[in-house]
């Protein structure tokens, strides 16, 4: 990206093992780490904002939507992000989340045929799906849009379907935890929207950065960059949230 590194010569060494060890090479890193405010949330890139616009044109359309998580507290948060900001943009949209004891990890086929009998006509999976061939395939075959978002490491194909991932493409930071990623995507979504940016779009929907920290602090990625400002800002939002299950977190 062109950042400017820290010269770490001109650093005493407590500063410097203390940098170090949190990852911090660039000046931007360090300004991030000082100063994490929601100002220096990013869009994401013009591939992910592709994507979104594709989700924005289904919402439109008045296609029916399923969020389709995971059961750990990152897939739980990034689910309930996504169902209740697309419900704001007034989309039709439902969710599920699998029980790995009886339906494993991920997408699956009777979970993507249940969608189909309830007239789903795209899946958005959050913190999943990055490894799930079969089921892409399978979701094609019956006519039904694929966005995958997701956070974990892809192998060297992937899914036929759109993907966002931070390790793939350009939603954000590369250690974002799933909520991260699905916070990321929708303020993509909003953006496609209505033009606003990040800051606007949190001000607007608050709750979702309160998910997005809750998540990206139970999924213990790196506290750096942009994860950094969820977890800061969105603990003051937590704060000020009159929800009642935010008020009791607060």
């Amino acid at each position: 990206m062109g950042e400017k590194e820290i010269n770490y010569n001109d650093l005493s060494k407590g500063v410097k093992n203390f940098l170090q060890k949190r990852g911090i090479q660039s000046q931007y890193d360090l300004d991030l780490f000082v100063n994490p405010t929601i100002e220096k949330l990013a869009l994401p890139g013009k591939d992910t904002l592709k994507i979104a616009e594709s989700l924005y044109n289904s919402i439109r359309q008045g296609k029916k939507i399923f969020v389709w998580g995971d059961e750990d507290v990152d897939g739980i948060t990034s689910t309930f992000l996504l169902y209740e900001s697309l419900k704001k943009l007034n989309a039709k949209v439902e969710w599920h989340i699998p029980s790995r004891a009886t339906e494993g990890y991920g997408l699956n086929k009777n979970g993507i045929d249940m969608i189909k009998e309830r007239g789903g006509e795209v899946i958005v999976t959050v913190d999943c799906g990055i490894t799930s061939f079969e089921e892409a395939e399978y979701s094609k075959s019956l006519g039904i849009e694929l966005i995958i978002t997701d956070h974990h490491e892809p192998r060297n194909t992937l899914p036929e379907a759109m993907i966002v991932n931070p390790k793939v493409n350009d939603v954000g930071y590369r250690y974002l935890a799933g909520v991260g990623v699905a916070l990321k995507f929708f303020i993509g979504i909003v953006h496609i929207a209505t033009g606003l940016n990040p800051v606007e779009v949190i001000k607007t929907m608050p709750d979702s950065i309160i998910f997005a920290m809750i998540g990206t602090i139970t999924d213990r990625v790196p506290r750096l960059s942009e994860n950094r400002i969820l977890v800061v800002e969105g603990e003051k939002y937590l704060h000020k949230s009159k929800r009642p299950p935010f008020m009791v977190l607060a």
